[in-house]
Protein backbone atom coordinates (compact mmCIF):
# COMPACT_ATOMS: atom_id res chain seq x y z
CA UNK A 1 0.00 0.00 0.00
CA UNK A 2 1.15 3.18 -1.15
CA UNK A 3 2.20 5.54 1.91
CA UNK A 4 1.67 9.14 0.82
CA UNK A 5 2.57 11.20 -1.95
CA UNK A 6 5.94 13.61 -1.64
CA UNK A 7 7.67 15.84 -3.39
CA UNK A 8 10.50 13.88 -5.06
CA UNK A 9 8.24 11.96 -7.46
CA UNK A 10 10.46 8.92 -7.93
CA UNK A 11 10.19 8.31 -3.53
CA UNK A 12 6.16 7.70 -4.14
CA UNK A 13 7.30 4.96 -5.80
CA UNK A 14 10.28 3.70 -4.06
CA UNK A 15 8.96 3.82 -0.36
CA UNK A 16 5.72 2.08 0.28
CA UNK A 17 4.82 -0.22 3.40
CA UNK A 18 3.00 -3.12 2.93
CA UNK A 19 0.15 -4.52 5.76
CA UNK A 20 3.19 -5.71 8.02
CA UNK A 21 3.64 -3.20 9.46
CA UNK A 22 0.67 -1.35 11.16
CA UNK A 23 -0.29 0.83 14.13
CA UNK A 24 -1.45 -2.33 15.77
CA UNK A 25 1.70 -4.48 15.46
CA UNK A 26 3.20 -1.66 18.15
CA UNK A 27 2.07 0.37 20.98
CA UNK A 28 3.31 3.82 18.80
CA UNK A 29 2.36 4.51 15.61
CA UNK A 30 4.70 5.08 12.63
CA UNK A 31 6.09 8.75 12.32
CA UNK A 32 3.85 10.23 9.20
CA UNK A 33 5.04 11.40 6.16
CA UNK A 34 5.97 15.12 6.59
CA UNK A 35 6.36 14.70 10.55
CA UNK A 36 9.63 15.25 12.57
CA UNK A 37 11.18 12.08 12.75
CA UNK A 38 11.39 10.95 16.84
CA UNK A 39 15.16 11.84 18.17
CA UNK A 40 17.33 9.00 19.56
CA UNK A 41 20.95 7.99 20.52
CA UNK A 42 22.11 5.11 20.47
CA UNK A 43 25.90 3.50 20.86
CA UNK A 44 27.58 2.52 17.84
CA UNK A 45 29.12 -1.42 17.07
CA UNK A 46 31.88 0.04 15.63
CA UNK A 47 34.39 1.78 18.58
CA UNK A 48 35.18 5.53 17.50
CA UNK A 49 32.24 5.47 14.76
CA UNK A 50 30.32 9.05 14.93
CA UNK A 51 27.91 10.25 12.63
CA UNK A 52 29.60 12.76 10.89
CA UNK A 53 33.23 13.91 10.82
CA UNK A 54 33.70 16.35 13.77
CA UNK A 55 31.56 13.51 16.33
CA UNK A 56 35.07 11.61 16.84
CA UNK A 57 34.63 11.94 20.39
CA UNK A 58 31.01 11.14 20.74
CA UNK A 59 30.17 7.50 22.32
CA UNK A 60 26.64 7.70 21.45
CA UNK A 61 25.28 8.61 17.55
CA UNK A 62 22.73 10.98 17.38
CA UNK A 63 19.48 11.28 15.06
CA UNK A 64 19.65 15.42 15.14
CA UNK A 65 23.20 15.43 14.67
CA UNK A 66 22.98 14.41 11.06
CA UNK A 67 19.57 16.36 10.42
CA UNK A 68 17.04 19.06 11.90
CA UNK A 69 19.02 22.17 14.04
CA UNK A 70 22.23 20.91 14.25
CA UNK A 71 23.00 19.24 10.99
CA UNK A 72 25.51 20.49 8.94
CA UNK A 73 24.73 22.27 5.78
CA UNK A 74 25.43 19.56 3.47
CA UNK A 75 23.31 17.02 4.46
CA UNK A 76 20.25 16.59 1.61
CA UNK A 77 18.93 13.47 3.06
CA UNK A 78 18.83 10.77 5.87
CA UNK A 79 18.54 6.94 5.54
CA UNK A 80 17.70 5.15 8.61
CA UNK A 81 17.67 1.53 8.19
CA UNK A 82 16.85 -0.97 11.13
CA UNK A 83 18.53 -4.28 10.19
CA UNK A 84 19.61 -7.89 11.81
CA UNK A 85 21.67 -10.89 11.04
CA UNK A 86 19.84 -11.53 7.87
CA UNK A 87 20.14 -7.77 7.11
CA UNK A 88 23.92 -7.78 5.76
CA UNK A 89 23.06 -7.58 2.48
CA UNK A 90 21.47 -4.61 2.94
CA UNK A 91 24.20 -3.36 4.73
CA UNK A 92 26.42 -3.61 2.06
CA UNK A 93 24.01 -1.78 -0.66
CA UNK A 94 24.42 0.96 2.00
CA UNK A 95 27.76 1.06 2.10
CA UNK A 96 27.94 1.43 -2.01
CA UNK A 97 25.78 4.04 -1.52
CA UNK A 98 27.70 5.55 1.02
CA UNK A 99 30.36 5.78 -1.00
CA UNK A 100 28.71 7.13 -4.08
CA UNK A 101 26.67 9.94 -2.29
CA UNK A 102 28.66 11.07 1.20
CA UNK A 103 29.95 13.93 -0.72
CA UNK A 104 26.22 14.93 -1.95
CA UNK A 105 25.01 15.20 1.12
CA UNK A 106 23.40 11.60 2.05
CA UNK A 107 24.06 10.61 5.85
CA UNK A 108 23.35 7.25 6.65
CA UNK A 109 22.31 4.93 9.83
CA UNK A 110 21.26 1.76 10.14
CA UNK A 111 20.12 0.26 13.72
CA UNK A 112 20.51 -3.46 14.44
CA UNK A 113 17.29 -4.92 16.01
CA UNK A 114 19.51 -8.05 16.99
CA UNK A 115 18.52 -8.70 20.58
CA UNK A 116 21.94 -11.20 21.09
CA UNK A 117 24.54 -8.82 18.88
CA UNK A 118 27.72 -11.04 19.49
CA UNK A 119 27.42 -12.47 16.02
CA UNK A 120 26.12 -9.89 14.12
CA UNK A 121 28.57 -6.97 15.82
CA UNK A 122 31.47 -8.94 15.00
CA UNK A 123 30.67 -8.96 11.57
CA UNK A 124 29.87 -5.54 11.45
CA UNK A 125 33.15 -4.42 12.82
CA UNK A 126 34.83 -6.81 10.24
CA UNK A 127 32.85 -4.94 7.18
CA UNK A 128 34.38 -1.61 8.50
CA UNK A 129 31.19 0.00 7.03
CA UNK A 130 31.70 3.69 7.10
CA UNK A 131 28.30 4.89 8.79
CA UNK A 132 27.45 4.21 12.19
CA UNK A 133 25.47 0.71 12.77
CA UNK A 134 23.49 1.47 16.16
CA UNK A 135 22.75 -1.34 19.04
CA UNK A 136 18.94 -1.35 19.65
CA UNK A 137 19.37 -4.69 21.28
CA UNK A 138 16.56 -3.77 23.76
CA UNK A 139 13.99 -2.08 20.52
CA UNK A 140 13.72 1.25 22.33
CA UNK A 141 14.31 3.40 19.23
CA UNK A 142 11.88 0.77 16.97
CA UNK A 143 9.19 0.95 19.14
CA UNK A 144 9.56 4.59 19.60
CA UNK A 145 9.19 4.83 15.84
CA UNK A 146 6.79 2.51 15.89
CA UNK A 147 9.10 -0.09 13.86
CA UNK A 148 7.99 -4.15 14.19
CA UNK A 149 10.93 -5.52 13.10
CA UNK A 150 13.52 -5.43 10.11
CA UNK A 151 14.02 -4.72 7.84
CA UNK A 152 12.49 -1.32 7.60
CA UNK A 153 13.80 1.87 6.53
CA UNK A 154 13.06 5.45 6.54
CA UNK A 155 14.07 8.51 4.25
CA UNK A 156 14.49 11.69 6.11
CA UNK A 157 15.12 15.18 4.56
CA UNK A 158 17.32 17.91 5.75
CA UNK A 159 14.96 19.08 9.00
CA UNK A 160 14.07 15.19 10.16
CA UNK A 161 11.08 15.23 8.28
CA UNK A 162 9.56 11.55 7.28
CA UNK A 163 9.91 11.71 3.28
CA UNK A 164 9.00 7.77 2.76
CA UNK A 165 9.39 4.71 4.65
CA UNK A 166 9.62 0.69 3.07
CA UNK A 167 9.66 -2.34 5.75
CA UNK A 168 11.46 -4.70 2.51
CA UNK A 169 15.01 -4.91 2.16
CA UNK A 170 16.92 -2.42 0.87
CA UNK A 171 18.37 -5.09 -1.48
CA UNK A 172 14.63 -5.80 -2.83
CA UNK A 173 13.96 -2.22 -3.30
CA UNK A 174 17.42 -1.07 -4.74
CA UNK A 175 17.14 0.90 -8.22
CA UNK A 176 13.65 2.65 -6.87
CA UNK A 177 15.53 3.63 -3.51
CA UNK A 178 18.38 4.12 -5.56
CA UNK A 179 16.80 7.13 -8.14
CA UNK A 180 14.90 8.22 -5.32
CA UNK A 181 18.16 8.94 -3.37
CA UNK A 182 20.12 10.26 -6.75
CA UNK A 183 17.16 12.70 -6.88
CA UNK A 184 17.15 14.15 -3.39
CA UNK A 185 20.68 14.68 -3.46
CA UNK A 186 20.94 16.16 -7.11
CA UNK A 187 18.27 18.27 -6.10
CA UNK A 188 20.05 19.66 -2.80
CA UNK A 189 23.40 19.88 -4.76
CA UNK A 190 21.93 22.01 -6.78
CA UNK A 191 20.32 24.15 -4.35
CA UNK A 192 23.19 24.46 -2.77
CA UNK A 193 24.93 25.95 -5.64
CA UNK A 194 22.40 28.43 -6.36
CA UNK A 195 22.65 30.16 -2.56
CA UNK A 196 26.29 30.59 -3.42
CA UNK A 197 25.62 32.22 -6.34
CA UNK A 198 23.64 34.41 -4.81
CA UNK A 199 25.92 35.28 -2.18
Amino acid sequence: MLLSKVSVPVLVCALAVSGAVSAGDSPIDLPGIGEIAPAFALNPFQAGAAAREGDEGATAVELDSVCGIRSPESTAAVLVAFVDQGGMDDLAVAQAWHRKYDKDGLEIIAISEEARPESFSAAVVRARYAFPVLDDRHHVVATRYGVAGAPFSLLLDRDCRVLGMNNRALTAEQASLEAALADLVGTAKAERKARKRRK
